[in-house]
């Protein structure tokens, strides 16, 4: 089976490594990578596509939404949030939102729509 590739945009590196371990206890996904900022995400989205992209929205510089708005509609994300107030309509363009912090239940329900 072809594994899923997932790329983690975060500026929280506690997020990060959290996520990157829950992502490597389900098995057909691959975490190919993280950024910190949505800059860094958008640039290396442009030379590696992934299948998954786990997007933090609350980042200083290009936040979540805003790299949300520049990705195609095929990109399959998946929103984490500590600030689920703040969605405002963004989750409808979300394949799932998790909020901080993630937990392995939530984190397997809903990933199992995804693989």
């Amino acid at each position: 089976m072809k594994k899923l590739k997932c790329l983690i945009v975060d500026d929280d590196l506690i997020a990060r490594k959290s996520l990157e371990r829950l992502c490597t206890k389900v098995q057909g996904l691959e975490v190919t990578g993280s950024c910190t900022s949505g800059e860094e995400a958008l640039d290396r989205l442009q030379h590696e596509p992934v299948d998954i992209l786990f997007l933090d929205l609350d980042m200083p510089g290009m936040d979540g939404k805003q790299l949300l708005n520049q990705l195609p509609a095929s990109q399959r994300v998946v929103l984490v949030t500590g600030k689920v107030n703040k969605l405002n309509g963004t989750a409808a363009r979300a394949a799932a939102v998790l909020t901080k912090p993630v937990n392995p239940e939530q984190f397997k329900k809903a990933i199992s729509r995804l693989v």
